[in-house]
C-alpha cells in the first residue's frame, strides 16, 4: 500500500514537471532542439534584437554535440527605435551606435533601458535554473530525480555545483544578455559564456555585482571593427573592466578588423569548437568534415586583434 501511493506522488511529480515546462517554455517561446542521444548538456542561444528564434535553428543545430540540448527562447515584442515594434531583450536606440556618448544636453538619454533589460536578466537566470534542475533529472535517472529535482519548485534552495553543464550565448543585444545573466546567476556557474557582436551591458553596476565564484568564469567576446551597432570601443572598454575592476582573469575577446555587425563562417566555427571543447562531446563525421573545411577556407582569421589567446579547456 505504501509502494503504490509513493508511486502515485512520483508520478504527480513528473506530471506536475510536465505542466511546469510547458508553461515555462510557453512563456518565452523556446524553441528547442533534441539532442540525438542523452541528454548531458545544453547550449542556450540569446538571438539579436529583430530577430527570432527560427533565425538561428538551422545553424544551431550543426554545433550542438550528440549529447547537448539547443534552448531558444524568443525575446518579448518591444518598441526600438528606428526599428518599430520587435523582439529584443532591451529597449535600445539605434539612432547612434551603442557606446556613443548621449547628448550632453539631455542626460536622461540612455542608449538601453535598465528596466527591460533587469526583466529580461530574470527570465534567462529561471531559465537557467529550470534547465539545471532538468539536467540533474537526467544525473539522478528515474522518478527518483524528477521528485529530488521538482519537490522544491525553481525557488527551492540549490546546492551550488562546480560547473554546471549549460553553456550561454548570444547575439547583438542577446550577446548582452548572456553576459549579463551568466555573471550575477546568484547560485549557478555556467560551464562558459559567448557573446558574439555583444557588448557589457550597465558595465558600472555589473563589475560590482558579480558573485565572487562568478569570477573566474570563462567568457569568449567577438566583434567586428566595422559594426555600425556597437562601438568597438565601447565593447572593448566593458571587457576591460571585467578582468581590471571584477578581476576576471578568463575574458577572451577578439577583434576582426573587417567583420560589421553580421556573424560571418569564422565566429559560427569559433563558437562550435568552444561549445565542443566545453562539452568534450563529439559531432559527427559529417559535421566535423564541414568544420575543417570551413577553417581551410578562413584566411584572415590571423589578422584578428585578440585581448588574451584561448586556452578553453
Amino acid at each position: 500500500m505504501f509502494k503504490s501511493a509513493r508511486i502515485r506522488i512520483l508520478v504527480t511529480l513528473c506530471n506536475n514537471q510536465k505542466r511546469h515546462e510547458s508553461n515555462l517554455y510557453t512563456k518565452y517561446r523556446v524553441d528547442v532542439i533534441r539532442p540525438p542521444k542523452t541528454h548531458k548538456s545544453t547550449l542556450i542561444w540569446l538571438h539579436g534584437s529583430g530577430q527570432t528564434s527560427s533565425d538561428f535553428r538551422a545553424r544551431l543545430s550543426t554545433i550542438a554535440t550528440e549529447n547537448t540540448k539547443v534552448v531558444i527562447p524568443n525575446a518579448p515584442y518591444r518598441y526600438v527605435e528606428s526599428r518599430g515594434l520587435v523582439q529584443s531583450w532591451a529597449t535600445v536606440s539605434t539612432l547612434e551606435r551603442m557606446g556613443d556618448i548621449p547628448d550632453p544636453k539631455v542626460p536622461e538619454k540612455r542608449m538601453e533601458d535598465e528596466g527591460s533589460l533587469e526583466g529580461s536578466r530574470d527570465a534567462i537566470i529561471s531559465l537557467i535554473t529550470y534547465e539545471h534542475n532538468i539536467l540533474n533529472t537526467v544525473k539522478s535517472g528515474g522518478l527518483e530525480g524528477l521528485a529530488a529535482a521538482f519537490s522544491g519548485a525553481l525557488s527551492a534552495p540549490m546546492e551550488l555545483t562546480k560547473k554546471a553543464q549549460i553553456f550561454l550565448a548570444g547575439y547583438d543585444t542577446g550577446g548582452a544578455l548572456a553576459i549579463y545573466a551568466g555573471l550575477t546567476h546568484p547560485m549557478i556557474k555556467l560551464a562558459g559564456l559567448c557573446s558574439i557582436s555583444g557588448y557589457v551591458p550597465n558595465k558600472k553596476h555589473l563589475v560590482k555585482s558579480i558573485p565572487y565564484f562568478q569570477r573566474n568564469q570563462r567568457l569568449l567576446a567577438l566583434n567586428g571593427m566595422l559594426d555600425e551597432f556597437v562601438d568597438v570601443n565601447y565593447a572593448e572598454e566593458g571587457y576591460k573592466e571585467l578582468k581590471d575592476k571584477a578581476g576576471m582573469g578568463n575574458v577572451f575577446v577578439t577583434i576582426d578588423p573587417s567583420r560589421d555587425n553580421i556573424i560571418e563562417d569564422r565566429e559560427w566555427m569559433q563558437l562550435t569548437e568552444t561549445v565542443n571543447k566545453t562539452f568534450k562531446g563529439n559531432i559527427s563525421a559529417s559535421k566535423a568534415q564541414k568544420v575543417t573545411s570551413l577553417r581551410s577556407m578562413i584566411s584572415r582569421s590571423t589578422s584578428s586583434k585578440s585581448m588574451g589567446d584561448v586556452n578553453w579547456k
